[in-house]
């Protein structure tokens, strides 16, 4: 099923400090507070009809409100699908209370993978964990920057992610104005 998106960055801030992220330092910070959230929270629930209400960041996870006030109130107040874009550095509690507050409306849950802070087993382990945990309507997603002159590294992430089961999908890396360079041979 297809419907409108709109994308709520839940918080600027982020527990990483990946050498390559697009955002400069200082965007990436800062998050809204109670009063900005309910403003946010009553927005959503204005908008007429089903949307899927992507959440992203910086890191979601790392507000301190996303589990007490942001997921909750989605739920609570309107009829929305959720959608999460996270480098899944939660816990896995954590990620279990958010299935469970999420569970039927949950659409994606888009984990980054970012090797400069965890380890590809890993992370591939509680990724799989984690579909385990959402059911099959759900689509879990594993995304992974690949980096200039690492694409045999991304290959390797890409076999570990699809050998548990899971989509693997490459993003290219951005800089300003555009697109990084890579090799023109092929692997």
């Amino acid at each position: 099923m297809r419907w409108p998106t709109v994308e709520w960055q839940v918080a600027g801030a982020c527990n990483y400090d990946c050498s390559y992220c697009i955002q400069s330092r200082k965007y990436r910070r800062g998050r809204p507070d109670e009063r900005q959230v309910d403003a946010a929270l009553g927005f959503f629930a204005g908008l007429a009809g089903v949307w899927e209400v992507k959440c992203s960041g910086g890191e979601a996870f790392a507000h301190p409100l996303f589990l007490e006030r942001i997921v909750p109130g989605l739920m609570e107040r309107t009829p929305h699908a959720i959608s999460v874009l996270t480098n899944l550095s939660a816990s896995r509690a954590e990620l279990g209370r958010f299935v469970g507050l999420t569970a039927g409306r949950l659409r994606v849950f888009s984990a980054s993978l970012h090797l400069e802070f965890v380890e590809v087993e890993a992370f591939v382990d509680k990724a799989a964990w984690l579909a385990t945990q959402v059911g099959p309507d759900v689509r879990v997603v594993v995304n992974q920057v690949v980096r200039p002159g690492r694409e045999r590294e991304a290959l390797a992430c890409r076999a570990a992610v699809e050998g548990a089961g899971l989509r693997w999908f490459p993003q290219l890396l951005k800089v300003k104005g555009g697109v990084a360079a890579y090799p023109d041979e092929g692997l």
